[in-house]
Protein backbone atom coordinates (compact mmCIF):
# COMPACT_ATOMS: atom_id res chain seq x y z
CA UNK A 1 0.00 0.00 0.00
CA UNK A 2 2.83 2.41 0.83
CA UNK A 3 4.27 1.69 -2.61
CA UNK A 4 0.96 2.71 -4.20
CA UNK A 5 0.85 5.93 -2.18
CA UNK A 6 4.41 6.68 -3.28
CA UNK A 7 3.47 6.14 -6.93
CA UNK A 8 0.49 8.44 -6.55
CA UNK A 9 2.66 11.17 -5.00
CA UNK A 10 5.08 10.86 -7.90
CA UNK A 11 2.23 10.89 -10.36
CA UNK A 12 0.85 14.19 -9.12
CA UNK A 13 4.27 15.80 -8.97
CA UNK A 14 5.36 14.72 -12.45
CA UNK A 15 2.07 15.73 -14.00
CA UNK A 16 2.04 19.14 -12.42
CA UNK A 17 5.67 19.83 -13.24
CA UNK A 18 5.14 18.73 -16.83
CA UNK A 19 2.32 21.16 -17.39
CA UNK A 20 3.16 24.08 -15.11
CA UNK A 21 3.09 27.46 -16.79
CA UNK A 22 4.27 29.68 -13.93
CA UNK A 23 6.08 29.32 -10.64
CA UNK A 24 2.70 28.56 -9.11
CA UNK A 25 1.76 25.16 -10.49
CA UNK A 26 -1.47 24.96 -12.46
CA UNK A 27 -3.14 22.04 -14.17
CA UNK A 28 -4.56 22.05 -17.67
CA UNK A 29 -6.89 19.55 -19.32
CA UNK A 30 -4.05 17.34 -20.52
CA UNK A 31 -2.42 17.21 -17.08
CA UNK A 32 -5.70 16.38 -15.34
CA UNK A 33 -6.39 13.58 -17.84
CA UNK A 34 -2.86 12.23 -17.44
CA UNK A 35 -3.20 12.21 -13.64
CA UNK A 36 -6.59 10.48 -13.71
CA UNK A 37 -5.46 7.88 -16.25
CA UNK A 38 -2.26 7.11 -14.36
CA UNK A 39 -4.10 6.90 -11.03
CA UNK A 40 -6.51 4.43 -12.63
CA UNK A 41 -3.67 2.35 -14.09
CA UNK A 42 -1.83 2.26 -10.76
CA UNK A 43 -4.96 1.36 -8.85
CA UNK A 44 -5.96 -1.50 -11.13
CA UNK A 45 -2.40 -2.84 -11.20
CA UNK A 46 -1.56 -2.49 -7.50
CA UNK A 47 -4.54 -1.95 -5.22
CA UNK A 48 -5.27 -4.93 -3.03
CA UNK A 49 -9.05 -4.74 -3.59
CA UNK A 50 -9.32 -5.37 -7.33
CA UNK A 51 -13.10 -4.87 -7.53
CA UNK A 52 -12.87 -1.56 -5.69
CA UNK A 53 -9.97 -0.47 -7.92
CA UNK A 54 -12.09 -1.10 -11.01
CA UNK A 55 -15.08 0.80 -9.60
CA UNK A 56 -12.89 3.71 -8.50
CA UNK A 57 -11.24 3.85 -11.92
CA UNK A 58 -14.58 3.83 -13.71
CA UNK A 59 -15.83 6.62 -11.42
CA UNK A 60 -12.75 8.81 -11.93
CA UNK A 61 -12.80 8.35 -15.72
CA UNK A 62 -16.52 9.08 -15.81
CA UNK A 63 -16.05 12.25 -13.76
CA UNK A 64 -13.23 13.34 -16.06
CA UNK A 65 -15.34 12.69 -19.17
CA UNK A 66 -18.31 14.60 -17.70
CA UNK A 67 -16.05 17.60 -17.04
CA UNK A 68 -16.29 17.46 -13.25
CA UNK A 69 -12.64 18.51 -12.92
CA UNK A 70 -12.55 21.06 -15.77
CA UNK A 71 -12.41 24.15 -13.56
CA UNK A 72 -9.87 22.74 -11.11
CA UNK A 73 -6.43 24.14 -11.96
CA UNK A 74 -4.87 24.12 -8.50
CA UNK A 75 -3.00 20.83 -7.88
CA UNK A 76 -3.86 20.79 -4.16
CA UNK A 77 -7.57 21.17 -4.90
CA UNK A 78 -7.35 18.59 -7.67
CA UNK A 79 -5.75 16.07 -5.30
CA UNK A 80 -8.52 16.80 -2.78
CA UNK A 81 -11.23 16.28 -5.42
CA UNK A 82 -9.71 12.99 -6.51
CA UNK A 83 -9.34 11.83 -2.91
CA UNK A 84 -13.01 12.61 -2.27
CA UNK A 85 -13.94 10.60 -5.35
CA UNK A 86 -11.66 7.72 -4.30
CA UNK A 87 -13.30 7.60 -0.89
CA UNK A 88 -16.81 7.85 -2.35
CA UNK A 89 -16.42 4.35 -3.77
CA UNK A 90 -14.17 2.74 -1.18
CA UNK A 91 -13.97 4.18 2.33
CA UNK A 92 -10.28 3.23 2.68
CA UNK A 93 -8.76 6.13 4.62
CA UNK A 94 -5.27 5.02 3.58
CA UNK A 95 -6.00 5.75 -0.06
CA UNK A 96 -5.51 9.41 -0.86
CA UNK A 97 -3.72 11.81 -3.15
CA UNK A 98 -1.68 14.75 -1.98
CA UNK A 99 0.20 17.40 -3.87
CA UNK A 100 3.71 17.90 -2.57
CA UNK A 101 6.07 19.83 -4.85
CA UNK A 102 9.01 19.16 -2.52
CA UNK A 103 8.64 15.41 -2.96
CA UNK A 104 9.80 15.56 -6.56
CA UNK A 105 12.78 17.73 -5.62
CA UNK A 106 13.83 15.25 -2.93
CA UNK A 107 13.66 12.41 -5.45
CA UNK A 108 15.80 14.35 -7.92
CA UNK A 109 18.47 15.61 -5.52
CA UNK A 110 22.11 14.84 -6.16
CA UNK A 111 22.82 13.39 -2.71
CA UNK A 112 23.96 9.79 -3.00
CA UNK A 113 21.90 6.85 -1.78
CA UNK A 114 24.27 6.27 1.15
CA UNK A 115 23.91 9.88 2.27
CA UNK A 116 20.10 9.67 2.03
CA UNK A 117 20.16 6.52 4.15
CA UNK A 118 22.28 8.27 6.79
CA UNK A 119 19.92 11.25 6.78
CA UNK A 120 16.90 8.95 7.18
CA UNK A 121 18.57 7.16 10.08
CA UNK A 122 19.25 10.52 11.74
CA UNK A 123 15.60 11.56 11.31
CA UNK A 124 14.39 8.23 12.69
CA UNK A 125 16.74 8.50 15.66
CA UNK A 126 15.59 12.08 16.35
CA UNK A 127 12.01 10.74 16.47
CA UNK A 128 13.08 7.80 18.67
CA UNK A 129 11.72 5.49 15.97
CA UNK A 130 8.16 6.57 16.75
CA UNK A 131 8.28 5.71 20.46
CA UNK A 132 7.25 9.15 21.60
CA UNK A 133 6.23 8.57 25.21
CA UNK A 134 6.43 5.66 27.63
CA UNK A 135 5.19 5.96 31.21
CA UNK A 136 3.50 4.15 34.04
CA UNK A 137 0.19 5.72 35.05
CA UNK A 138 -1.59 5.49 38.40
CA UNK A 139 -2.81 1.99 39.10
CA UNK A 140 0.25 0.42 37.43
CA UNK A 141 -1.11 1.00 33.92
CA UNK A 142 1.45 1.22 31.15
CA UNK A 143 1.13 3.95 28.52
CA UNK A 144 2.93 3.91 25.17
CA UNK A 145 2.45 6.70 22.63
CA UNK A 146 3.53 5.70 19.12
CA UNK A 147 3.78 8.39 16.45
CA UNK A 148 4.65 5.93 13.69
CA UNK A 149 5.88 2.45 12.87
CA UNK A 150 9.43 2.93 11.60
CA UNK A 151 11.24 0.40 9.43
CA UNK A 152 12.90 -2.44 11.27
CA UNK A 153 16.55 -1.88 12.02
CA UNK A 154 18.82 -2.77 14.90
CA UNK A 155 18.12 0.58 16.57
CA UNK A 156 14.37 0.59 15.98
CA UNK A 157 14.14 -2.91 17.48
CA UNK A 158 16.15 -1.70 20.48
CA UNK A 159 13.77 1.24 20.93
CA UNK A 160 10.76 -1.10 20.78
CA UNK A 161 12.31 -3.52 23.25
CA UNK A 162 13.34 -0.77 25.66
CA UNK A 163 9.88 0.82 25.64
CA UNK A 164 8.04 -2.45 26.15
CA UNK A 165 10.55 -3.73 28.71
CA UNK A 166 9.89 -0.61 30.78
CA UNK A 167 6.18 -1.50 30.75
CA UNK A 168 6.67 -5.25 31.26
CA UNK A 169 5.44 -5.37 34.86
CA UNK A 170 2.34 -3.22 34.45
CA UNK A 171 -1.17 -4.64 34.76
CA UNK A 172 -2.11 -3.56 31.26
CA UNK A 173 -0.75 -1.35 28.50
CA UNK A 174 -2.50 1.43 26.63
CA UNK A 175 -0.99 1.90 23.17
CA UNK A 176 -1.93 5.37 21.96
CA UNK A 177 -2.10 5.53 18.16
CA UNK A 178 -4.07 8.77 17.83
CA UNK A 179 -1.22 10.61 16.11
CA UNK A 180 0.24 7.55 14.41
CA UNK A 181 0.72 7.95 10.69
CA UNK A 182 1.23 4.25 10.03
CA UNK A 183 4.38 2.79 8.56
CA UNK A 184 6.17 -0.52 8.58
CA UNK A 185 4.00 -3.65 8.91
CA UNK A 186 7.08 -5.46 10.22
CA UNK A 187 7.29 -3.03 13.17
CA UNK A 188 3.58 -3.56 13.88
CA UNK A 189 4.19 -7.31 14.03
CA UNK A 190 7.23 -6.88 16.27
CA UNK A 191 5.31 -4.74 18.75
CA UNK A 192 2.40 -7.17 18.67
CA UNK A 193 4.52 -10.16 19.64
CA UNK A 194 6.68 -8.49 22.30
Amino acid sequence: MMKLVLYLFILIIFSVRSFSQTSTATLNTTARAQVVNTVCELLTANYVFADAALKISENLKSNLKKGKYNKVTDPVQFADHLTTDLLAINKDGHLRLEYNPNFFARQQDTVGEDQREIQQQQRDLARNYGFKKTEILNGNIGYLELSGFHALSKRSKEAALASLKFLANTKTIIIDLRINGGGSPEMVILISVL
